[in-house]
């Protein structure tokens, strides 16, 4: 309850009812005031020998008692006057520019610091009759936009929720849209914020509107914008094909300028809040269920009430905005993904444990994949090179004639026996240490097979080849650069000195019979 300054009028019809006998509460209720203030003038009332029922004096009396009472809420009391030494320091710690802090909290630092002992009231009541809480000028231009112009969106946490499908608790987020116009809202709920969820909620809010506005304000989220840019940002990929598919263009907003979409800043909040409620009500439900509920709140519930600046509840004006919607297309967009990938030196692609093969002109350089339905494209400068069907049961798919014509050869079941007569070159024990790499799935492990002999071709002169290839066998080492800790580890073979087999001289049994029997 807000802080009202008491009156004399106000004093008065407290103490009747005190008189005619009201509880604490009661009074309290009727006189629109705090309990605790209530209970306080009534310590006063009795201890100047008043009570419920008591023999009245006369009106000259009681005003003359009441007005004795009243300076203990006056403004300019003593407890307020004490503060005057503390105005400048009170008024930097709520107006600072960088950690400014809100009147309780610098009530409780003053109180603190400074051993003050006047209520919060006084001084919430001092700092306002002073001023001190003026900010520099920082003001907001509401901004109404017509039918059909805006939509903005953002994104936040809400809370956490356990998942059937991943047994354990997931974090939240409420993707909040809402119509800058009419002020109807969208909220669904989800797991995740990556590029196809966003552009999954994103036709999920065009459909429930029935249409789309001229364009879309949203926050700088990695899931829609890649580089913030006041004149020329970056939209992701797969969010930019989605609203270029819908024919609405994407505004992002400044970098830190939460006002420039503040109707939907508002309305996190509240999605929070909905999520909390329904999650209490509901806490077997999946979050299917819940954005079913959240889209009946946002027509039945938010829709319906009267809406604090327009006057008109949302889903009124919502269906005059609808008439000024872009319709939307035919059938629904089939959200692709995209993923910015490097050649790698055997011309393959890695994208979601697959490899793709490009010709070897683009090894080293960046290309864009996309990915839809069951099939890859793969684009450079904005050029498609290949496209392929994902493979099901091999982890690549190439074509032949990207390949010079000697490595053709290994494609067709080559590179592992290529490998494995290579590792021959450096002995038999290096050809064991490949082939054990090399099994039981050669390809998927012939890139790191292909590490190892060229950590051995740099160490193939060294002293004690053949014993650290002995012991990386007997450890399993299969990563080159554990193996070349094991060449470089100088302390460790000093060691291998002392474990020089014996010869078969050496281990004759040197002493006679006669040692043990005479």
């Amino acid at each position: 309850m807000g802080y009202r300054r008491m009156t004399l009028e106000d004093l008065k019809s407290i103490f009747l009812r005190f008189h005619s006998n009201q509880n604490i509460s009661r009074i309290a209720v009727n006189e629109s005031r705090d309990r605790k203030t209530v209970r306080e003038y009534i310590k006063l009332f009795i201890k100047n020998g008043y009570s419920p029922g008591s023999v009245l004096k006369s009106d000259e009396e009681i005003y003359a008692f009441l007005k004795s009472l009243l300076p203990i809420t006056r403004k300019d009391s003593p407890k307020s006057k004490d503060l005057n030494d503390l105005k400048e320091y009170i008024s930097g710690l709520i107006t600072d520019k960088k950690e400014a802090v809100k009147i309780k909290t610098a009530y409780e630092i003053i109180k603190t610091q400074h051993c003050w002992e006047g209520s919060y009231e006084t001084f919430k009541l001092y700092v306002r009759k002073n001023n001190l809480a003026k900010r520099a000028a920082n003001t907001t231009i509401r901004i109404e936009l017509p039918p059909g112009l805006e939509t903005q969106i953002d994104y936040g946490k809400v809370g956490t929720h356990y998942s059937q499908k991943d047994k354990r608790n997931r974090v939240v987020n409420a993707y909040c849209g809402i119509l800058s116009s009419s002020r109807l809202p969208f909220i669904e709920f989800t797991y995740t914020q990556n590029e196809e969820e966003f552009s999954s909620s994103a036709i999920n809010m065009f459909e429930f509107y029935e249409g789309v506005t001229e364009y879309i304000s949203l926050d700088n989220l990695k899931s829609g914008v890649i580089k913030a840019d006041l004149y020329d940002p970056k939209i992701n990929k797969s969010f930019g094909e989605t609203a270029e598919y819908y024919g609405v263009f994407v505004n992002p907003c400044r970098v830190a300028s939460p006002k420039d979409k503040g109707k939907v800043e508002r309305l996190v909040p509240q999605a929070r809040e909905l999520f909390r409620k329904l999650k209490i009500l509901y806490p077997n439900e999946n979050l299917a269920f819940y954005n079913k509920e959240a889209k009946k709140w946002s027509k039945e519930e938010y829709g319906m009430k009267e809406h604090g600046t327009t006057g008109i509840p949302p889903y009124s004006s919502y269906l005059e905005e609808k008439k000024s919607l872009k319709p939307l297309p035919e059938e629904r967009f089939e959200i692709c993904k995209w993923k910015k990938a490097k050649v790698h030196i055997d011309q393959f692609v890695n994208f979601e444990k697959k490899y793709y093969s490009l010709p070897v002109k683009y090894v080293g350089k960046e290309v864009w994949v996309k990915k839809s339905g069951d099939m890859v494209y793969i684009y450079f400068d904005y050029e498609l090179l290949r496209s392929y069907i994902i493979p099901i049961s091999s982890h690549r798919a190439y074509l032949k004639e990207d390949f010079p014509e000697v490595v053709r050869e290994m494609l067709d079941g080559g590179y592992p026996k290529y490998l494995l007569s290579k590792a021959k070159n450096y002995g038999e024990k290096t050809h064991i240490y490949i082939e054990g790499i090399l099994s039981p799935h050669a390809y998927l492990n012939a890139r790191r097979a292909a590490g190892i002999l060229t950590i051995i071709e740099e160490y193939k002169n060294h002293p004690y080849f053949e014993k650290v290839i002995d012991t990386a066998v007997y450890r399993r080492i299969t990563l080159p650069k554990e193996l070349k800790i094991l060449f470089s580890d100088e302390l460790y073979q000093k060691r291998f000195d002392f474990y020089e087999e014996s010869s078969d001289a050496q281990k004759e049994m040197v002493r006679t019979a006669s040692y043990y029997f005479d």
